[in-house]
């Protein structure tokens, strides 16, 4: 045995139940460990806690620890992890529980056997892609979380409603994250489409991503927005949502109170032909190929009031500074307008319609606006899987 395994020290089962979070209940074994003059400490998986003046670090804990192992936190693991590569384990631990998320169920899940439990007790709540076909802007209930799946991984995701705005949030529960699948939200009417495409996949974390904190009525003391803590409201939860939309927003540009809303995963790998190809391609080639998801958004933009779409576009204006299919629009931007914008987009792609009629030798009359729009909202559409109804 060298040195270094002889310095480190295995904790007694008996005596490592006295080394526990008062709060959680895991082992004092994720820093920074907190002690009260009462004698209780707390883990750093519940750092979210305000601490009085009674309650400080203790380093000397910590420095102790650091030549120990401890047992894992999931019942059927047999493993001893030492200090500092607690946090990792427990992210990749095969015995990783969660309890499920639905707020009706009470189930402890096998991470890896999430799937199987939505598909046997939850069937109507795991699908490839949500769709709601009358979804009431109006109307706060929403059920969530729900389960999509992506190349035989979980997602959830969990939506929330108020008056105000639409919140969107999506999670993966599988530690291995793949980085190519994104996310987009699309809400559509008679009088157009709202699309907000490439949103960022969040990792699960059970303390914080819970139906009834979403809800604002949680009362597990190891959750952060739970009623115990009146220094974490649910509205900051609300606000940490990827994806939002206002309301008055949705409403008057798409000119409906009931519209379809849509929530898929899309493997970026497999969908785009890689960064180089994107990155050449031209305005003049909008028309014919889609595959720049801030063009197809702003060709989808309704053109009934300047107001309007000078609002919408101010949301996505980061975007379209990053918009790769490197077409002058940041050129345009200057004067910030979404007419002009949309006229320059349509203008260019009508340019490449005319030139192929004239090498065809077909003349043709054709609107412009109908077919550029066309190509830009269901080319995109096709490119994830059909959704299954949820």
């Amino acid at each position: 045995m060298d040195d270094a395994s002889e310095d480190i020290v295995q904790i007694p089962a008996d005596f490592a139940t006295n080394l526990k979070c008062i709060v959680c209940g895991g082992y004092l074994s994720v820093a920074p460990i907190v002690s009260g003059n009462n004698g209780k400490n707390v883990c750093g998986r519940c750092d979210f806690i305000t601490y009085n003046k009674q309650e400080r670090r203790n380093v000397i804990y910590e420095d102790v620890a650091k030549l120990m192992t401890f047992p894992c936190i999931f019942d059927k693991c047999t493993k001893r992890i030492p200090w500092g590569e607690v946090e990792c384990h427990e992210k990749i631990c095969p015995y990783h529980t969660i309890l499920c998320p639905k707020k009706d169920c009470h189930e402890n899940v096998l991470v890896r056997e999430l799937v199987a439990h939505f598909t046997w007790q939850h069937k109507f709540q795991k699908s490839s892609s949500i769709v709601v076909a009358n979804f009431d802007t109006q109307q706060p209930d929403f059920d969530s979380p729900q389960l999509l799946i992506c190349k035989e991984k979980p997602y959830l995701v969990f939506c929330y409603k108020n008056e105000a705005f639409l919140g969107v949030g999506v999670y993966s529960i599988d530690p291995l994250e793949d980085e190519n699948i994104k996310y987009f939200v699309a809400l559509t009417s008679n009088n157009g489409i709202l699309i907000k495409a490439k949103q960022k996949i969040i990792p699960f974390n059970g303390r914080i991503h819970c139906a009834d904190c979403f809800e604002g009525k949680c009362i597990k003391k190891h959750h952060k927005y739970a009623l115990n803590y009146k220094n974490s409201s649910p509205q900051d939860l609300h606000g940490a949502l990827t994806t939002k939309f206002e309301v008055d927003s949705v409403k008057k540009i798409l000119e409906a109170d009931r519209v379809t809303f849509k929530v898929a995963l899309s493997d970026e790998g497999r969908a785009y032909a890689g960064p180089g190809v994107a990155k050449k391609r031209k305005i003049a080639d909008i028309s014919g190929d889609v595959e720049c998801d801030v063009c197809k958004t702003l060709l989808a933009l309704p053109e009934t009031s300047r107001k309007l779409g000078v609002s919408l576009l101010e949301g996505i204006k980061e975007q379209i500074k990053k918009c790769p299919c490197n077409s002058g629009i940041n050129d345009i931007l200057e004067d910030f307008d979404v007419v002009d914008i949309m006229e320059e987009l349509r203008g260019s792609a009508g340019e490449k319609a005319q030139a192929q009629e004239q090498v065809d030798g077909v003349p043709e009359i054709k609107n412009e606006e109908e077919e550029t729009r066309s190509n830009g909202v269901l080319e995109g559409e096709n490119s994830v899987d059909d959704p299954v109804q949820s």
